[in-house]
């Protein structure tokens, strides 16, 4: 999304904080998850504004966190905007209202969480959380379905 967000004139920072410790997931839902989050923040932020990504390990999850120097979200809608098809302004059609809706669900199937914090004027930030899988072995990895492994131990 970098030629994006360079052609709202908005700035996209990652940071990786490593050691990063081997975690399994299904990569296709968590790269949904992060697009649907950095896309959401490109739409919100406007010109000369900053985007931030950071992973990093909080006790036995990573932390994934999307932070953006948009207009923000009212406190009283913070929770509301996790659910299927909300908006905070019924008539603003840049997206259908699923996106984070569905975004909770990849992450909640995933065992981890995923929620917001937000301040009018100055921004917001989603964050979502993966647990660390300490012994992962083969009878782990599901072979219908696509996932991705850290470096595993042993």
């Amino acid at each position: 999304l970098q030629a994006r967000a360079a052609a709202s004139g908005v700035s996209l920072v990652a940071e990786i904080v490593s050691p990063l410790p081997p975690i399994a997931f299904d990569s296709a839902r968590i790269f949904q998850v992060l697009i649907n989050l950095l896309s959401n923040a490109v739409k919100f932020t406007q010109p000369n504004g900053k985007i931030t990504v950071r992973v990093s390990r909080t006790g036995e999850e990573l932390r994934f966190a999307v932070h953006d120097t948009g207009l923000g979200i009212p406190a009283d809608k913070l929770e509301l905007i996790f659910e299927r098809f909300f908006q905070i302004k019924k008539d603003d059609r840049r997206g259908m209202g699923l996106g984070l809706y569905i975004s909770k669900r990849i992450v909640l199937g995933h065992g981890g969480r995923l929620w917001a914090d937000s301040t009018l004027g100055k921004g917001s930030t989603f964050y979502f959380t993966l647990p660390i899988c300490v012994a992962l072995g083969p009878a782990q990895l599901r072979p219908d379905r696509s996932q991705s492994t850290g470096a595993l131990p042993g």
